[in-house]
């Protein structure tokens, strides 16, 4: 494998309660009611945009990401790298392998937590603010001149691996995140692993 594209939340890193509690926020400031955690893995989804037209189609993105990007930052809990993320970049890092991100967190945001991680410096490509990785994926593998059969795309939701799909390339999905197992399973995706941690040695026997 020559090269990886990683999504960033629920890949890489823990935000998932300061997510809810985001979300949660954008709905008390609407007049809805708040999802718990359950709730919110079963009717989440991605492109975010798509998401919030269908549940507030009267108010403007723009005004419901502003909520959004406060409440995630106030949130009590904090985002953090998930247990076997750092070890598997420093590895990829010193094996060559190519690390790209393609997620939809925002550009200020991602930067913020990839320095304060130690890792912002390992990716040799970043697109974050992405709002459907589907049509942001070619441009990420013609400008970087990727072999579908040498890249995989690791994510924890429905939308990467559809991604991934897109563009004939492997599809990596993980347990770690947002989606829950059965909708995963449903994309039939190359892989299936509990964590990041667990494609090195793949990786290793491919190579």
């Amino acid at each position: 494998m020559h090269t990886l594209l990683l999504d960033w939340s629920g890949t890489l890193v823990d935000d998932f309660t300061p997510t809810v509690y985001a979300t949660n926020e954008v709905f008390k400031e609407n007049g809805l009611p708040e999802w718990s955690h359950e709730e919110f893995r079963e009717k989440f989804y991605l492109p975010y945009p798509d998401f919030y037209k269908e549940i507030l189609p009267e108010v403007p993105l723009g005004e419901l990401e502003v909520v959004f990007r406060r409440a995630f930052n106030e949130c009590p809990q904090k985002v953090e790298l998930l247990e076997h993320s750092l070890d598997f970049l420093k590895w990829a890092h010193t094996e060559k392998i190519q690390l790209i991100i393609l997620t939809s967190m925002d550009s200020k945001n991602f930067e913020q937590q990839a320095r304060e991680f130690g890792v912002f410096d390992m990716f040799s490509g970043i697109y974050s603010g992405v709002l459907n990785k589907c049509e942001t994926i070619p441009e990420v593998i013609e400008k970087h001149s990727l072999n579908p059969k040498k890249t995989a795309f690791v994510g924890d939701m429905v939308h990467d691996l559809r991604a991934a799909h897109s563009v004939g390339i492997n599809s990596v999905a993980v347990l770690t995140g947002y989606d829950p197992v059965k909708r995963l399973v449903s994309e039939e995706p190359s892989l299936i692993l509990n964590d990041i941690g667990k494609l090195r040695s793949l990786v290793e026997m491919c190579n």
